[in-house]
């Protein structure tokens, strides 16, 4: 391996680590240094914005979660229609916040990242777990939500299923599968599944 110095890896190490931003400007950097070096990512952050004061023009003064996550789901999964990419799943544009916001389209991971952020501007505190294979999305220890999925209710028999689904042989459901995600290991996924979906494509300096 090289160790010529790369000014792009430079710039993610730095903005990546600094406190100062958040999952959501990580993810757009991200986008911005490897495929979109004119992205406006304030626009973008912006977008999320707009999705949830929409949403919120919607709301009663009901604030039970329950009811909460049912309006997210109609509201973003329905009437914004937005939805999991089964069509072409492995195309890199899936990992980039920008593209999925736009072609309202996307993975597991990002679905969840703008389902999350979308719910905390709603004031639901959600939390993005690192579920194997299936980024799902958690609601305290009462709901387990599947963003690619429509935002649906899931139970074990589902979990299990997801499970098989991605590995294809009976793998044993720990409760540490449901432990919240925290923002590195989100990005690390990220780059994971980048690489993974580059090679795929073929782009194999990319990956």
């Amino acid at each position: 391996m090289s160790d010529k110095f790369d000014p792009f890896v430079a710039e993610w190490i730095s903005f990546s680590a600094d406190p100062r931003y958040n999952l959501v400007e990580k993810c757009l950097k991200l986008a911005q240094i490897l495929e979109y070096p004119d992205l406006n990512m304030q626009e973008q952050i912006e977008k999320i914005n707009k999705i949830a004061k929409s949403l919120k023009v919607l709301l009663s003064d009901v604030k039970n979660p329950t009811y909460l996550i049912s309006m997210l789901n109609e509201y973003l999964f329905q009437t914004l229609e937005f939805k999991g990419d089964v069509d072409d799943y492995y195309d890199p544009k899936n990992n980039f916040l920008n593209e999925v916001l736009d072609k309202k389209s996307g993975i597991p991971i990002t679905l969840s990242i703008i389902y999350v952020e979308v719910a905390k501007r709603m004031g639901l505190d959600l939390a993005i777990t690192g579920f194997p294979g299936h980024v799902v999305v958690k609601y305290n220890e009462e709901m387990v939500l599947d963003p690619f999925g429509g935002g649906r209710l899931l139970d074990m028999e589902d979990l299990n299923e997801l499970l098989y689904q991605n590995f294809e042989e009976d793998i044993e459901f720990l409760p540490e599968f449901l432990d919240e995600l925290q923002e590195d290991k989100i990005l690390i996924r990220i780059l994971r599944n980048l690489k993974s979906s580059y090679a795929q494509s073929y782009a194999y300096e990319k990956a």
